[in-house]
């Protein structure tokens, strides 16, 4: 029997667009008019009709089954916000496949992370796992610690690392103050099918904090650059812990996502010998694999902090095809690249048998 028979692609994307949430009203309607976008302020002059069909042909020409979106519309109470309705109206105005929407825990900043999905190639549910913990909670709770789990041994004893929501204290290594660690941008979690072949695997849809001292002003440069540092490091610790638990209960995994971290920077903490994001990859058996492209963006995008990471035996079994799509590799979106957003989108198709093995 034929390859094509018995296997099927099926392709993930995380894509960072900048200033999403503006091409939207009060109602979640896209707007598509000639006032300059909310990307014109520090980026090229483009107007919301423009990045709208900017984003479109993106997204088109990728064709991921599943996109993870990072700074997808608002959502919230307070706003009276649906960010699947927003993604849905703009699905249903441009006739994309990816026609459904996922959300997970609202943020209380207008960047919200997101899927947008084929459902007749997939089935997603936000699935979010482990104890909300508060500051009185936590302290009950041994810390993770970022040096064990550096050196790749197993857990140690914690009820399960918590919920995305709450927070999660954590140290550096043994014999140093707990911290408690939190997300402004609470990760997606997912529980994903490929209803052809009934796969399953989790997915995490992650935007890690800034690593940027200037957004977070202290008491002088070096302790706002470390402050900086060790709340994305705490972030990184805790994404990480999750993983091992996936990967300890032989659950397959996929993390998408903003990192804020280049590959290759120097550890935060020398003694660590990492950084968080080789933390969240991590070593030997328990490593993700993650795209070998390490080229940087042309001038007029964001350093490459976007990434798209699988669980080993996900990888194994699936031949991942990476793609780093950027003008040098897609030119003939170079245009559209440049009007959606300052980050540019990362994919990996993996191959899947086209049924269920009994």
């Amino acid at each position: 029997m034929s390859d094509h028979t018995t296997s099927r692609r099926l392709t993930l994307a995380a894509y960072n667009i900048e200033w999403f949430d503006g091409l939207f009203d009060k109602q979640d309607q896209l707007i598509r008019d000639d006032e300059l976008c909310g990307r014109s302020h520090r980026g090229p002059q483009v107007t919301r009709r423009e990045q709208a069909g900017a984003i479109r042909d993106v997204i088109a020409h990728i064709e991921p089954d599943l996109l993870a979106i990072v700074e997808a519309p608002n959502d919230g109470q307070r706003s009276k916000r649906s960010t699947i309705k927003a993604l849905e109206a703009f699905a249903a105005t441009y006739g994309l496949r990816q026609r459904r929407a996922l959300h997970g825990f609202s943020s209380p900043t207008h960047q919200e992370i997101a899927l947008l999905y084929d459902p007749d190639r997939l089935s997603a549910v936000h699935d979010p796992i482990g104890a909300v913990l508060d500051e009185a909670a936590a302290a009950q709770i041994p810390p993770l610690e970022a040096m064990r789990l550096a050196q790749g041994e197993a857990m140690q004893p914690f009820p399960g690392a918590p919920r995305f929501d709450g927070v999660c204290p954590w140290r550096p290594m043994a014999g140093e103050p707990t911290m408690l660690a939190a997300f402004s941008r609470p990760p997606l979690e997912a529980a994903i099918e490929d209803l052809a072949s009934g796969r399953r695997f989790r997915l995490i849809g992650a935007h890690l904090k800034s690593q940027n001292p200037g957004r977070y002003p202290a008491d002088g440069e070096g302790e706002a650059l470390q402050a900086v540092q060790l709340r994305h490091l705490g972030q990184c610790v805790w994404l990480r812990a999750r993983i091992s638990e996936h990967l300890a209960a032989g659950e397959d995994v996929a993390v998408l996502g903003d990192f804020n971290e280049m590959l290759g920077e120097p550890p935060p903490i020398p003694a660590l010998g990492c950084t968080g994001l080789d933390l969240i990859v991590g070593a030997a058996a328990a490593q993700l694999a993650l795209d070998p492209d390490s080229s940087p963006p042309p001038q007029g995008f964001s350093p490459r902090v976007d990434f798209a990471m699988l669980s080993p035996d996900l990888a194994r079994f699936g031949a991942p095809e990476w793609r780093f799509w950027s003008p040098l590799s897609a030119p003939s979106i170079t245009q559209a690249l440049h009007a959606a957003s300052d980050h540019l989108p990362v994919s990996v198709t993996l191959t899947l048998p086209a049924a269920p093995a009994y």
